[in-house]
């Protein structure tokens, strides 16, 4: 968005509000606290402080500041003490993700997300490595389905082991929601809470 400020402030008097859904630069250090090799976690440092240094600039040029929860507002009032900022929540069309019962099967997980999108593909590698070993170990019958599109060649190596498919773009995410026991939610610690927290909560699966 910091690109086209100039030339939307050339072209309109209208105030600029900006609509975030992360503070991308705490999502980045976070998640370099994660990471086991010093280069990757060196790396995951540097990028947050540049996305840091943009985000400090584009909040210091608008009117106001939507922001996703309570904790991203207090990050962006640390940038920009003088730009008004509001907390709007995730939603989601309720309507559309309706609980379905009688669809379910037993012993089954997914996740769905678009996969390009780095948390949401680490969010899959820490599930499958950490978590699943011990639910199969657990459940042996138990499946994951890991839904949505551009899944990158680490994420798809997990596909067809241990009950876990990883299917790629798909039509429509809610059919694959609807059979799940159970929707699985990354650790808010390594990258925040997500938006498909409420698609799951929608479909009856979040408090599980």
């Amino acid at each position: 968005m910091g690109a086209w400020l100039p030339l939307i402030r050339q072209r309109s008097g209208a105030p600029i509000v900006w609509s975030t859904q992360n503070v991308d630069s705490d999502l980045w250090l976070r998640a370099a606290e994660h990471q086991s090799k010093k280069g990757q976690r060196w790396a995951m440092r540097w990028q947050a402080r540049a996305i840091r240094r943009m985000e400090e600039r584009i909040a210091a040029q608008v009117e106001g500041i939507t922001a996703a929860s309570e904790r991203d507002a207090a990050l962006y009032r640390a940038m920009a003490p003088h730009t008004p900022i509001e907390v709007i929540d995730n939603g989601v069309d309720v309507e559309s993700y309706r609980p379905e019962p009688e669809a379910e099967e037993p012993a089954t997980l997914v996740y769905t997300a678009s996969y390009d999108w780095l948390p949401n593909a680490d969010a899959v590698e820490y599930f499958c490595t950490e978590i699943w070993p011990k639910v199969r170990a657990a459940v042996p019958q138990a499946r994951f389905f890991a839904v949505g599109k551009a899944p990158p060649p680490p994420m798809r190596r997990w596909n067809g082991q241990d009950g876990i498919t990883v299917t790629g773009m798909v039509p429509d995410v809610r059919p694959y929601i609807a059979r799940a026991t159970a929707y699985v939610v990354p650790p808010s610690d390594r990258w925040g809470n997500p938006i498909e927290d409420s698609r799951s909560d929608g479909r009856g699966k979040g408090d599980r």
